[in-house]
C-alpha cells in the first residue's frame, strides 16, 4: 500500500515556479477551492490563487520571466508567464479579501516563492494540532 501525508494549504501550498506548467496548474487545483488556494508572494504579500486556467504559449518564456505579469486583462484578470503557457489568474485572496488580480497586480510585476517556503512545503508533514483555519469571504 501507499501512504500519502495530510497536505496543509499554509504549509505545503507554496507554488514552485520552476515546475513544468502541467505540474504548476495541478498544484494550484489541488489547494482550490474549499481551501484558500495555493500561495506565492507579490513582494512581501502573500497571495492565494483562488481561480484561474492555463493556456498554451506561441512563444517559450526564459526562466527570468517566470511568475512575471504579462498583462492585466480588460475583465480584471492578469496574464502570468509559466515556460510556454500563460497562467490566467481570474481570483485571488489578497491581503484576507477576495478580488480581481488587477486590484493588487500590474503589469511586470513578479510573483515569486522564496526558497525558504518551497523548503519548508516539501519537507514538513502538519500535525492536526497546527492547522488553522483561514477565514475568507466570497465577494466576487
Amino acid at each position: 500500500s501507499t501512504y500519502l501525508p495530510r497536505l496543509y494549504t499554509e504549509l505545503n501550498g507554496a507554488i514552485n515556479f520552476s515546475w513544468v506548467p502541467n505540474d504548476i496548474e495541478k498544484f494550484i487545483r489541488a489547494f482550490g477551492p474549499m481551501y484558500p488556494g495555493a500561495f506565492t508572494f507579490l513582494k512581501e504579500d502573500k497571495i492565494y490563487i483562488q481561480k484561474f486556467h492555463l493556456v498554451k504559449s506561441e512563444s517559450v518564456y526564459h526562466p527570468f520571466l517566470v511568475g512575471k505579469v504579462l498583462s492585466v486583462l480588460k475583465n480584471g484578470n492578469v496574464k502570468v508567464a509559466l515556460h510556454d503557457h500563460y497562467l490566467i489568474i481570474e481570483k485571488l485572496m489578497f491581503r484576507g479579501k477576495i478580488v480581481k488580480p488587477a486590484e493588487c497586480l500590474k503589469i511586470m510585476n513578479t510573483l515569486y516563492t522564496p526558497k525558504e517556503y518551497l523548503e519548508r512545503a516539501m519537507i514538513k508533514i502538519p500535525k492536526v494540532k497546527d492547522m488553522v483555519q483561514i477565514p475568507y469571504k466570497e465577494k466576487i
